[in-house]
């Protein structure tokens, strides 16, 4: 018998390895980089897959919050140059669209690839609603 989640239901991940407030309309937890999907064919010769899982916090309680995935989240890497979401991101199932919207007082969990040199070190920048920019180290 398959049940399901009634108005009760609290959804669960795992612990973030960084979290950005974006004032009272938004929490970013990033959670972990993935392993290389099976769905994603391998990247370019001399290039790395990063796959990065997050939840957004729809904190408001009026509306819903639309987001645009391939403006908000960039990776940086060591020379800081801004890495938008690959196009192989559209393959993975557990994907945010541009123009996807978060309703009033709820999360969502999606997955992101980006397309880098291979061995760079990683940062995120999330471009906000009540904040500009925000930049944070993944390990």
């Amino acid at each position: 018998m398959v049940s399901l989640a009634g108005e009760d239901f609290t959804p669960a991940w795992p612990t973030p390895v960084q979290t950005i407030e974006d004032g009272s309309t938004l929490r970013v937890l990033v959670l972990s980089a993935t392993e290389q999907l099976q769905v994603l064919s391998a990247p370019e010769a001399g290039r790395g897959r990063v796959v990065l899982d997050f939840v957004l916090e729809n904190l408001t309680t009026e509306q819903g919050i639309e987001f645009t995935t391939s403006q908000q989240l960039s990776l940086v890497d060591q020379a800081g140059v801004f890495v938008q979401p690959s196009a192989a991101t559209n393959r993975i199932a557990c994907r945010l669209d541009d123009g996807d919207v978060i309703p009033p007082g709820y999360s969502r969990r999606f997955l992101v690839a980006y397309d880098m040199p291979a061995g760079e070190p990683k940062g995120l920048q999330y471009r906000g609603f009540e904040v500009d920019e925000v930049s944070v180290d993944l390990p």
